[in-house]
């Protein structure tokens, strides 16, 4: 007779927004040993072609799931808030009735994220520099208020914790304290892996050589056995840095500004972020 594996019922997403600090979030969380780390930080599973409402197995399947220690999944998946990019997230997540989702939602100030989306699209190859202007998804992925609204209507405020990068480097504890308890997962445990992650400054466009290893699984595997800062060391001994502008210029800021005055509004006003006191953005 066909047995079928324990699965989660408990799920926490990280669902963005882009470069505010979602990966290190997920990294210590993964430590916590009430916690399944998904296989893949970012499965994207309800932004892709992959998506299938009539068989949750094909999702539960993203985890080694433990149900003598793990009491929640998690994933970080940021693709999950880039409307209108990737429309439809949250109805699809809202297709699974009978599990249990909770919801973090990262920020920072809105104008130094585009500057970093910038810069770590240029890495990757799919924006352009600055000087060509800002484009719509940059924008849109900064649409805090805009972003959270589809898993409000879907899912209810309550289900939601806002969590903002800037509170969390100058308290790590304090704040991963405050997600431990939304997550209702053991509090006391000292998540003391500090580190940032895929930090700008990490960035090198790389040799093509690595793409040949990715593809040989067995070399990919043994990679991950390397310690990250080794790979790191290796990574900028053999890859090149973008000889490109980094940083806005105050007048780019304020247009930026401009161009989010009615999202930051929202924000304010629906969500309780106090956008003057928390990144000295006037609006």
């Amino acid at each position: 007779m066909k047995t079928t594996a324990p699965s989660p019922d408990r799920f926490g997403l990280i669902v963005g927004a882009m470069k505010c600090g979602t990966t290190s979030l997920f990294n210590y969380l993964a430590a916590h040993p009430e916690v399944a780390p998904c296989r893949t930080k970012e499965p994207n599973y309800f932004s892709s072609d992959d998506f299938r409402p009539d068989d949750p197995q094909s999702y539960f399947s993203l985890w080694d799931w433990k149900p003598a220690a793990h009491t929640i999944a998690i994933e970080a998946s940021v693709n999950y808030t880039k409307m209108p990019t990737n429309p439809n997230c949250a109805e699809r997540i809202a297709q699974f009735p009978d599990l249990d989702f909770r919801f973090i939602y990262c920020m920072r100030n809105p104008i130094d994220r585009i500057e970093s989306h910038i810069y770590h699209g240029l890495y990757a190859g799919w924006t352009k520099p600055i000087e060509g202007g800002i484009s719509d998804h940059a924008l849109n992925v900064s649409r805090y208020a805009m972003q959270l609204d589809a898993y409000a209507a879907q899912f209810g405020r309550e289900r939601i914790l806002l969590l903002i990068l800037e509170e969390f480097q100058k308290a790590p504890a304090e704040e991963l304290r405050r997600v431990c308890e939304f997550l209702e997962i053991d509090p006391s445990f000292q998540l003391t892996d500090h580190r940032s992650h895929n930090r700008a400054s990490d960035h090198y466009i790389e040799n093509p050589l690595w793409n040949r290893i990715r593809n040989v699984e067995a070399l990919r595997r043994m990679g991950h056995l390397i310690p990250i800062q080794l790979r790191r060391a290796i990574l900028r001994s053999t890859g090149r840095k973008l000889d490109v502008r980094q940083r806005l210029t105050p007048s780019e800021r304020a247009d930026i500004a401009e161009a989010l005055h009615d999202d930051l509004s929202r924000l304010e006003s629906a969500y309780g972020i106090d956008v003057a006191a928390t990144w000295g953005i006037g609006i």
